[in-house]
């Protein structure tokens, strides 16, 4: 459903969101890791957690993960978190520092062209 609830659905209580037939996702695979393994490659910050909903899944695919990126949680950076992920974390800051001071400068300059 539009609104993410979904759980125990019948046939009959769905709505089509595409043309008369609708379209069907299909998704179907296994993995396995032991608990141990599982934490380890969250500790080093290959892997993060995010809690998806049905809104999700029905979104054109462009735009899935800007629906989620507010949710995505990883690891805080420990002994075990690797180079390339701790460079990769500071990069991220330095961008988002960056985009944060070009929007407060066109702020300002907007503030200034109104004052005049």
């Amino acid at each position: 459903l539009r609104n993410g609830e979904g759980k125990k659905l019948k046939p009959a209580n769905l709505e089509p969101l595409e043309g008369e037939g609708g379209r069907v996702l299909c998704f179907w695979g296994a993995a396995q890791w032991s608990r141990t393994q599982l934490l380890g490659e969250l500790a080093r910050g290959h892997w993060g957690l995010c809690k998806a909903s049905v809104a999700e899944l029905i979104s054109p695919p462009q735009e899935r993960r800007a629906g989620l990126v507010g949710r995505l949680v990883y690891s805080p950076e420990t002994d075990m978190t690797e180079d390339f992920m701790r460079q990769g974390a500071r990069q991220m800051q330095r961008e988002r520092d960056l985009h944060e001071r070009a929007g407060d400068a066109a702020a300002e300059a907007e503030a200034e062209a109104e004052e005049a």
